[in-house]
């Protein structure tokens, strides 16, 4: 799957059409968990999972401070991805999170605070130990609106996290080598202004940040992959049904690698990439909301030696409910991503579904799957991805719940040894304030 590191750390208001975007990136604890943690990753990397609560936090004078704290327990069958000589282990993480807020009559101010403890129990005694994690997430967030027409938001972040055995550089053959995951910290800047009241008839936002990731251990591997990023965007809609918005955007974004490998004769990896495109959003009578994005995307790298990109970019999600309990996610994407260490870029195409059900007040269900096929260009590897699950939860109360589930992935390679099956079920307890 891709990497979360890969995107940009945009922010944006709830409800906007930026809001996909915005989930992609490290997301602040806005609501402190309640949720069941699951996902198609065993494991739980910082920025990853949205938060959903119903605590209503503790007020300190002017402060508003809420706090979750998570615990997870699982099976992985192939810990390493790979396809043969897998690795199996129990889990489990502890997910603490804290969030305090300072809240203005026009402004909002918050500091978040989440750190995730994981832990494996081999049974093949030279990795043990090897997998444990202790990745934590610092967000600092401001918004302001001066007026109702003018949002300025704004948010550093620094974020320590790692990839799992058999992900990133260590895809592979490199999933069994007996040596600590890769570790990370990536520290970003940035900021958007959107002019536009609510119900206006156009609305105007622009968007602009840094980013510097760094790895921070096993160079023999991850030499190469730090590098800088920063990206600047423009979005302009306009309303031209009571319930629906027509528009366009260009997204810009500009990436320089620390280092290149000597002993490659393609070059740099540094690279301007560029997408534009005609957005389409919709609410209508509560029953069908979605956000659709078609265009193009270029890529351009400095080293002549290296293959431009050029070809279609889309991404849309529509979410359809049938009754008020019951909500069908469709969603699908078409885009270059950085790297990985295979090839120049890996130009992504997923289609995915999500069906949640509520079949009582305080017990739902969730069936998820989807498919994606991973081109490595320059034609060095082509991946055809699948993979589906099942989870349930239950809310105790207001401030507790409990959860399980149960995913498969699949991935098949045109490259011996990159192929893999993983079978990851997992329990879950969560509360907060």
């Amino acid at each position: 799957m891709s990497d979360v590191k890969s995107h940009q750390p945009v922010r944006s208001r709830p409800g906007s059409r930026n809001e996909a975007s915005a989930s992609k990136a490290l997301l602040p604890l806005a609501c402190v968990s309640l949720s069941l943690v699951l996902g198609f990753l065993p494991t739980l990397a910082l920025g990853q999972y949205e938060f959903e609560s119903e605590g209503t936090g503790i007020q300190a004078g002017p402060f508003r401070v809420l706090a979750s704290l998570g615990l997870t327990w699982g099976h992985n069958d192939n810990l390493s991805r790979t396809e043969n000589l897998e690795l199996e282990s129990y889990f489990y993480i502890v997910s603490p999170g804290i969030r305090v807020e300072l809240p203005g009559e026009t402004t909002l101010l918050s500091l978040t605070w989440e750190y995730d403890l994981g832990r494996y129990d081999y049974k093949v005694f030279e990795f043990s130990g090897l997998d444990d994690y202790d990745d934590r997430n610092i967000t600092l967030d401001f918004s302001w609106n001066p007026t109702a027409r003018h949002l300025i938001e704004a948010f550093a972040s620094d974020v320590k996290g790692h990839d799992g055995r058999g992900e990133g550089s260590r895809q592979g053959p490199g999933g069994l080598v007996p040596i600590p995951v890769d570790t990370w910290e990536r520290r970003s800047l940035g900021g958007a202004w959107t002019y536009g009241a609510v119900g206006a008839k156009g609305e105007l936002s622009l968007e602009a940040g840094v980013s510097d990731l760094d790895y921070t251990n096993n160079p023999e591997f991850t030499e190469f992959r730090d590098y800088e990023s920063d990206y600047l965007n423009a979005h302009f809609g306009w309303r031209v049904a009571p319930k629906t918005l027509l528009g366009f955007g260009v997204d810009t974004s500009r990436y320089e690698y620390d280092a290149s490998d000597p002993f490659s004769e393609r070059g740099s990896l540094d690279s301007d990439q560029l997408a534009w495109f005609v957005t389409v959003d919709w609410d209508l009578a509560a029953k069908t909301t979605g956000s659709v994005r078609f265009g193009r995307q270029k890529k351009s790298f400095d080293s002549s030696v290296r293959g431009d990109y050029d070809n279609n970019y889309w991404a849309a999600d529509i979410e359809w409910r049938p009754r008020t309990y019951s909500i069908l996610t469709l969603s699908t994407a078409n885009s270059a991503q950085e790297t990985d260490g295979f090839g120049d870029y890996i130009q992504r195409r997923s289609y995915s579904a999500d069906w949640q059900h509520h079949w009582r007040e305080r017990f739902s269900t969730t069936l998820q799957g989807g498919v994606a096929v991973e081109d490595h260009e320059p034609g060095l590897r082509e991946d055809d991805v699948t993979w589906w699950g099942v989870s349930g939860r239950w809310q105790v109360n207001k401030n507790l719940q409990v959860g399980a589930g149960w995913t498969y992935y699949d991935r098949s390679s045109s490259l011996n040894f990159f192929g893999y099956e993983q079978n990851v079920w997992q329990l879950t307890l969560e509360g907060s304030l």
